[in-house]
């Protein structure tokens, strides 16, 4: 480290201040989110312009963990606590060993090439938290495309649905976001929805929720649909069976116009108001593979690294992705907070943030049919808690930590760099991690 020193964010884990700092807590000027900032998930570690940076990542995967670090810190430090006054989740999580545990385990995944940490407390939020919102999409974009594959297969097509309506700088989040639920929850509702669902085979559908923010027209939550759509059927001679008809696409215009009727007719009961062309965009997904389509409503909680954004990551995964140019989503609030150069910047950024959160604490972002997994042939869905807490079954253990080695890690500003050195595979690498934290360490707990 140079001559200066970064110090937390957190008053009861500080380092010394840092000289070049401008910041409320000491945060640094000269960080950026364009520069790999050494995060630790716990105090967070911010770079100065006096401290020697780490060398930067040679992989878009470094660059997306380090990112995620980034916004990591940064969710711990704006919700540091619950409503009740106790420490919150997002605090607890990858941080505080579980009380059943007494070493923690350092794993390689050799199916993704990553590392993973066992042991830990995880918040399991989807919306609040950049680390467990990553493993719950992958998951849950796994979980669509299996389910796109299994429909296709029995001759079934599958069209994406944008749904959406006119907004402005001076809606209210909270708001708009109960009324566009409500308005969605009538348009799956009643005789009508019966007769359309009857009209197109609908077999299923996936609903995910996303929201973005724009200096010009505010707050856009918006849904995307997976519409799991029955080929018909026609007697084949030879058995005397129904069976589907082959090379069958449903007409993509006729569906777009049947589906834009209802939902602005529902949404205007609600104090919407839309045109055919933005309100409802309908997509056929036929050119797409399954992992491609599934993103489309998986995405909401990681960077993409293919090369092309799937519909099972715009399901699953929208509410991580960077926003289009002009609009941001709730993640790029921290990007946004982290860069800030002004105490009134970072005030602002902060207060958007909470402001999202609070309306969408406790909301499933990922909603399926009924009966659609069980038609589909997948498992029950697990709840978003534990799917943060699972570990992959072919997981390889590099290296069990003491409890003390573990705080040293954390204190020390080292879990990316343990996490790096758990996706070579090298349990060599993992330990010369710990040895040089614990060379740092400082007495205290977590």
């Amino acid at each position: 480290m140079g001559d200066g020193s970064c110090r937390s964010v957190w008053d009861e884990c500080s380092l010394s201040p840092c000289p070049a700092s401008r910041f409320p807590h000491n945060l640094c000027a000269s960080a950026r989110p364009s520069r790999r900032l050494r995060l630790q998930v716990g105090p967070a570690w911010y770079p100065c312009a006096s401290c020697d940076p780490p060398p930067p990542s040679s992989s878009i995967r470094g660059q997306v963990l380090a990112d995620r670090f980034t916004l990591f810190a940064a969710a711990k430090e704006l919700t540091p606590y619950d409503e009740h006054g106790e420490r919150s989740r997002v605090w607890h999580c990858l941080r505080t060993p579980r009380r059943d545990v007494s070493t923690i385990g350092v794993w390689h995944q050799p199916r993704t090439k990553s590392g993973t940490i066992s042991g830990t407390q995880m918040c399991g939020s989807v919306w609040g938290c950049p680390v467990c919102a990553a493993k719950i999409a992958e998951r849950r974009c796994q979980e669509v495309a299996a389910g796109i594959a299994a429909h296709r297969a029995a001759g079934g097509v599958v069209l994406a649905v944008a749904l959406t309506f006119r907004h402005s700088r001076e809606d209210d989040l909270a708001d708009i976001l109960r009324r566009f639920l409500a308005a969605l929850r009538a348009l799956q509702s009643g005789a009508p929805w019966v007769r359309f669902r009857d009209r197109w085979g609908v077999n299923g559908m996936i609903r995910s929720i996303e929201c973005t923010w724009g200096m010009a027209h505010g707050y856009h939550p918006h849904a995307h649909f997976l519409f799991f759509i029955d080929p018909p059927r026609t007697l084949d001679r030879a058995t005397g069976e129904l069976v589907p008809v082959a090379d069958w696409s449903p007409d993509a215009t006729g569906f777009h116009a049947a589906i834009y009727q209802r939902w602005a007719a529902v949404a205007a009961r609600h104090g919407f108001t839309m045109d055919a062309e933005h309100g409802v965009v309908v997509q056929s997904t036929a050119a797409f593979d399954a992992a491609v389509v599934a993103g489309y409503v998986a995405k909401h909680g990681q960077e993409p690294t293919r090369q092309r954004w799937s519909a099972a990551h715009e399901v699953t995964k929208a509410h991580v992705k960077r926003g289009k140019p002009g609009r941001l989503t709730p993640w790029d609030f921290l990007r946004r907070f982290v860069a800030a150069e002004t105490p009134k910047e970072r005030s602002a950024w902060a207060a958007r943030w909470r402001e999202y959160l609070a309306a969408f604490r406790g909301m499933a972002q990922l909603r399926w049919s009924r009966k659609l997994r069980a038609r589909l042939g997948l498992e029950v869905e697990r709840s978003d808690a534990e799917v943060a807490a699972e570990r992959a079954e072919d997981g390889v253990l590099l290296a069990l930590l003491y409890l003390d080695q573990w705080r040293a890690v954390w204190q020390s500003g080292n879990v990316m760099d343990l996490l790096e050195a758990a996706a070579t595979g090298n349990a060599a690498a993992v330990w010369r991690v710990v040895e040089a934290a614990m060379l740092g360490a400082r007495a205290g707990p977590l």
